[in-house]
Order: C-alpha cells, then structure tokens, then sequence
C-alpha cells in the first residue's frame, strides 16, 4: 500500500517560500494604478484596457528632470502598441499646470515593449504629482507638435477629450 504525497521536512520551508512570491506576484497584477515615489514626488500611471505602464522613474541630469517608463500590452504580441500617453504635472495644491500628449518607441522590431523619455519643461516640486495616461487611439493626436508641452489656463481648466479614471490617493 503506497503512502500518500508529503512534503518532506527539507522541502517545506521551500515550498513556503515558493507559495508566498506566487500570492504576492498574484496582488500585484489586480491593481489598475501603480504609484512610484521618487524624492516625494509620485508618479501615477493610469493604464488602458490594453497597456500597461511600467517601470516609471525620474532621472536628473544637469538641473534637466526626464520622466522614464515602459508599456506593455497586457495580451503579449509583437508589434506596434496603438495609441498615445497624455502627462499632466500636478502642483501640491492638485492644480494640473502643464499637459503633454507623447508617442513612445519599441526598443525593436522584435520587442513586445515600448519605453517614452521626456524632458519635463519646469522643475517639479516635492508634493506634486505626475500622471501618465496611456490612450489605446490616436484619437486627438493629428501631428506631434514641436514641444509637446501645453500651458493650462487656471481660469478654463484643461480641456482633454478624454474621460480619465481618477482615483483618490490617500
């Protein structure tokens, strides 16, 4: 008569550990936001239906800010991801002051990824908010203008022709 499977005592404290990175890597794929602190300034990427926004930092060279990341599409695949990234900058006080509407480049014609670098126009204070929103069409982007950066005017407020998911960060 065969015993039923065990975990011998050597193999348990693995099993274990194997278990705890397979929830762990499971709650983080439920999140739609990913926010990035970086010298208290947060990075929020709203991602669409089919991209998701990854790897976001800040890197500083010279007194110049870029703004860094990747997309993925959440169903992997080669070729072109659809579509484009709207960034706001938000001050401490939530008042959007600057907006861009970018394009992002595959490393390759074989990646599945793509990544954006962009030159912020002003210094960013710490409390401010950088959000990024990926577009899955090119729905208001006809040509990409010389500076992709846009001033906000405080009285008319951002006129964007898209709805956002806009979430309370605590």
């Amino acid at each position: 008569m065969s015993q039923p499977f065990m975990l011998q005592p050597t193999t348990k404290p693995f099993a274990l550990i194997v278990l705890g990175i397979l929830i762990t890597l499971m709650m983080g794929c439920v999140s739609n936001q990913k926010l990035v602190k970086n010298d208290d300034i947060i990075i929020e990427s709203v991602n669409s239906k089919s991209t998701v926004i990854t790897h976001t930092y800040l890197s500083v060279t010279d007194n110049v800010t870029v703004l860094h990341g990747e997309l993925t599409r959440r169903v992997p695949m080669r070729g072109q991801i659809p579509g484009h990234l709207h960034i706001e900058l938000i001050n401490p006080e939530n008042e959007v002051i600057k907006t861009a509407d970018i394009s992002y480049k595959r490393k390759n014609r074989q990646s599945q990824q793509s990544q954006f670098n962009l030159e912020l126009p002003i210094s960013i204070v710490p409390g401010s908010v950088i959000r990024i929103t990926h577009h899955d069409l090119l729905s208001h982007m006809s040509e990409p203008p010389s500076s992709p950066w846009q001033d906000v005017d405080a009285n008319k407020g951002h006129q964007h022709q898209h709805e956002h998911q806009h979430v309370e960060i605590d």
